[in-house]
């Protein structure tokens, strides 16, 4: 599935260098899986910039990737953004991503990671 996803990413822009924002999801979701934490990140950037703030799971993907990159003061304030947002966040995330990658179980675990180290709480009733 991510083989043959980014190759199309990459010729929509190469068609389209402006985009619609959502289309900004598929290179953050292949960089960040891949471990290409840096532009990972700056596709982060780009979907705050484009798309604002107010959709949680910007910040959330910012936090978990800023985690994964060791920069945990920085993760914790997009975490606080998103707790600000959803105060309920943590029993609901794994549910919530699930929706999107529930056919990756290693890439959810990887993203949840991110947001547990950057100080998501793990709940009973996420854990189940």
């Amino acid at each position: 599935m991510w083989e043959k996803g980014w190759p199309i990413w990459q010729k929509v822009i190469q068609l389209d260098p402006h985009p619609p924002s959502w289309t900004y999801w598929t290179a953050f979701n292949y960089l960040h899986h891949a471990g290409n934490l840096e532009e990972a990140y700056r596709y982060a950037l780009t979907l705050k910039h484009e798309t604002g703030d107010g959709f949680h799971w910007v910040a959330a993907s910012e936090a978990s990737v800023l985690a994964q990159m060791g920069r945990d003061d920085e993760a914790k304030r997009a975490l606080s953004r998103v707790l600000a947002k959803r105060p309920k966040f943590a029993e609901t995330a794994r549910d919530e991503l699930a929706v999107w990658w529930g056919h990756s179980p290693e890439y959810m675990d990887q993203f949840m990671n991110g947001l547990y180290k950057a100080g998501l709480e793990r709940t009973v009733v996420e854990t189940q």
